[in-house]
């Protein structure tokens, strides 16, 4: 039996629906592309972000407690930034996860849970 608790929103500050922000704080792997994008590829990018991008960061923290992997990750992991971009940006509408599985190697992408997964099916159905 499994038991997951997720937290640590310590810098998390509620936002209005129409409201944008520009500040940064997080994970790299759990990061929304375009902020991935600015802080970690061009710092010169200006993008305004709304409160929804935050989706894309419980997203990637749900898959990563339901598989013990991160969803997006190249073969060289942190070390290969530009990849991670393209991954996470060019993705396909219903892709949740992409890997590199060696240098140089294509990118598989999957729009499902691996088959290993250990939440409930009809959790994976959601």
């Amino acid at each position: 039996s499994y038991v997951f608790k997720l937290a640590d929103f310590g810098t998390a500050r509620e936002l209005r629906a129409d409201e944008t922000f520009i500040s940064l704080h997080g994970t790299e792997e759990y990061l929304y592309p375009g902020m991935y994008e600015r802080a970690l590829v061009n710092p010169s990018k200006r993008h305004k972000f709304f409160a929804q991008v935050d989706l894309w960061s419980v997203g990637a923290t749900f898959f990563h407690a339901a598989t013990g992997r991160l969803p997006f990750q190249p073969f060289r992991k942190r070390d290969d930034k530009k990849l991670m971009y393209h991954m996470i940006s060019s993705k396909q509408p219903g892709v949740i996860s992409g890997w590199q599985l060696e240098p140089s190697g294509d990118i598989i992408y999957s729009e499902t849970l691996p088959s290993d997964t250990i939440i409930s099916d009809g959790l994976k159905d959601l």
